[in-house]
């Protein structure tokens, strides 16, 4: 009999498929192929929409991460330093940090937070 795989490992699988969706949706939302970003309305809307999507599934860590790159990119521009990278290489960049973080957030550091609430509060209830 094949075991059935827990709820837990379902929820990462769907959380990690998902995550791919975005990643592909954005690479395809309107980039042409030497891979630069669209400068026209619609392609802003469609980045705009996947880095929302993106930040809600590594809520509240996704907002720290798209500050941080927004941060960066402010700095960049004020100091007048261009990456000459093309902008499907920076979209992967910020996909993978969404990713890392999220994937920390929800699947290593919240359950070590549960598990160790549980703990404390069955030895605080033994006495």
């Amino acid at each position: 009999m094949i075991p059935r795989p827990s709820a837990v490992l379902l929820i990462r699988v769907a959380w990690l498929i998902v995550m791919i969706v975005v990643l592909v949706f954005w690479l395809t939302a309107g980039f042409d192929v030497r891979g630069t970003a669209p400068q026209t309305t619609q392609g802003g809307e469609h980045h705009l929409l996947a880095l929302l999507v993106l930040s809600a599934l590594s809520f509240p860590s996704g907002l720290l991460w798209a500050g941080l790159l927004n941060i960066l990119a402010y700095v960049l521009h004020a100091v007048g330093y261009s990456l000459d990278l093309p902008d499907a290489f920076l979209v992967l960049f910020a996909w993978l940090g969404f990713v890392a973080i999220g994937y920390f957030q929800w699947f290593k550091l919240l359950p070590w937070l549960w598990h160790k609430r549980r703990k404390d509060h069955s030895i605080s209830t033994q006495y």
